[in-house]
């Protein structure tokens, strides 16, 4: 399915529930737009510095872990922009998966 909006995959959702409510079994390989539309869950608006409470004066106080396991653009753009509303106020630290495990990892 070339979806070109959420819309189109709440409509292929629906079809894909009516056809598993008569029994049929099917195997999806899928982005996660897909898994949202068929599980129903509604987008949200990406978080921001101010919903972490990183604008705060007091926020050097406060703690956190954003784990970030994904190399999408859409990702990325949303951790950039994070990074930066926060005004150096995260600790951005980077793990390359292939240091960590000791060998190259097939993408």
């Amino acid at each position: 399915v070339n979806a070109c909006s959420a819309a189109d995959l709440t409509v292929v959702a629906a079809a894909v529930l009516a056809v598993e409510r008569r029994g049929k079994r099917l195997l999806y390989r899928t982005a996660a737009s897909f898994v949202s539309s068929r599980l129903g869950i509604n987008p949200i608006e990406s978080l921001t510095p101010e919903d972490l409470h990183l604008t705060e004066p007091s926020s050097s106080k406060l703690g956190g872990l954003i784990v970030v396991g994904s190399y999408v653009p859409k990702t990325t753009t949303q951790v950039n922009a994070l990074i930066e509303g926060a005004k150096g106020r995260l600790l951005q630290v980077e793990l390359s998966v292939e240091e960590l495990v000791g060998e190259e990892v097939e993408g």
